[in-house]
């Protein structure tokens, strides 16, 4: 599991927009794995420290490297104050990943943007 935080393009980053950045994180798994299938993609929402809720972007996705089959969810958002992105990323060797795919979604309820 990692999370990033990357500035936006306004703070000296590369990235404009969070559509941007989803699709930064589309081509980069689509340029490095094989059999890359699409297993959900929708809106979602993060609760802000201040309580606004925030929109964000999952992408759940599976995938070979090699001989070796991956699952991946990652959840992008905005920072409350605009000026950049939150990318939490979970991933896994298929089975590692259903193993402890409940522990992922406790941790994720818990996230609140700074």
């Amino acid at each position: 599991m990692t999370i990033r935080s990357l500035p936006s393009a306004e703070k000296g980053g590369r990235l404009r927009n969070a559509k941007h950045v989803y699709t930064q994180v589309w081509s980069r798994l689509y340029s490095r794995a094989d059999d890359l299938d699409v297993i959900s993609e929708r809106q979602s929402h993060v609760t802000a420290s201040d309580g606004r809720t925030v929109l964000a972007r999952d992408l759940a996705v599976s995938y070979v490297i090699g001989d070796r089959h991956f699952k991946q969810w990652t959840v992008i958002a905005g920072r409350p104050n605009n000026d950049g992105f939150l990318i939490w990323n979970f991933s896994g060797e298929t089975p590692e990943y259903e193993r402890t795919i409940d522990i992922a979604k406790a941790m994720i309820a818990t996230w609140v943007l700074r």
